[in-house]
């Protein structure tokens, strides 16, 4: 059983946004031809006015396919505003493609600055790709998550702060890095990648301010074939 693989990254400068419904962004992220593709995209939004309750994105799409969210987690100061959010896709098309990203904030009467970027991988089960989502949240200069994981698969991450990301953890690999400014709440993030282990810290070094932090663990293709067969006796 061969173990998840990176295949490539791409982001998008924050984006500034005034007030209004739906409102959309776009990047454009090419994928290989690998086997057993799987899409990452990451997502990260902050008010200069308002609350945390008032965010929502209303949806992701890439090629025109739309994504399922794997998780969210919000910002522990909620005065500064903003969440992180992870979206996902099996099989996603081959070559350059559009990742559509709607943002549905109909509330706030703030002006918002929207993040985003998006990692493939191939070699991704098809059928059960992701591990257990975790998350944290503080107002510190390090921002740290464990995540649950094991050997073969590929963990990923995406942080977003109120000032700058600089540096990423020990064993990671820094995929994307947007920093629009020093004082914008979630506009400034980052995702990165770390082989699977049993458990796996995923963490950033920030200007200290309130962060979010959200990982998630990539499960091999064959690895649920592989654990029927020992269940059912083959291969003892």
């Amino acid at each position: 059983m061969a173990a998840v693989a990176y295949d490539n990254a791409s982001s998008t400068a924050p984006a500034v946004v005034g007030t209004g419904t739906n409102r959309t962004f776009t990047f454009s992220h090419t994928t290989s031809a690998g086997a057993d593709r799987y899409i990452v995209v990451g997502l990260g939004c902050s008010a200069v006015a308002g609350t945390d309750a008032n965010y929502s994105f209303g949806g992701v799409t890439y090629g025109g396919v739309s994504l399922g969210q794997i998780g969210s987690t919000v910002h522990a100061n909620a005065s500064n505003g903003g969440f992180v959010q992870l979206w996902g896709l099996v099989a996603p098309s081959t070559g350059a493609n559009d990742v559509v990203v709607t943002y549905t904030n109909s509330t706030n009467s703030g002006v918002d600055v929207l993040m985003a970027g998006a990692i493939t991988a191939t070699n991704v089960s098809q059928s059960s790709p992701l591990g257990t989502p975790a998350s944290a949240t503080g107002a510190s200069t390090a921002a740290t998550v464990n995540v649950s994981s094991a050997t073969d698969e590929l963990v990923l991450d995406i942080v977003g702060t109120g000032t700058l990301v600089s540096t990423v953890g020990a064993n990671q690999t820094q995929r994307w890095l947007q920093n629009v400014n020093s004082n914008s709440q979630c506009g400034n993030g980052a995702m990165s990648t770390e082989a699977g282990a049993a458990s796996v810290t995923m963490s950033w070094t920030v200007t200290s301010d309130s962060w979010a932090i959200l990982g998630v663990p990539l499960k091999p293709a064959g690895a649920s074939s592989v654990k029927q067969l020992l269940t059912m006796g083959v291969g003892d």
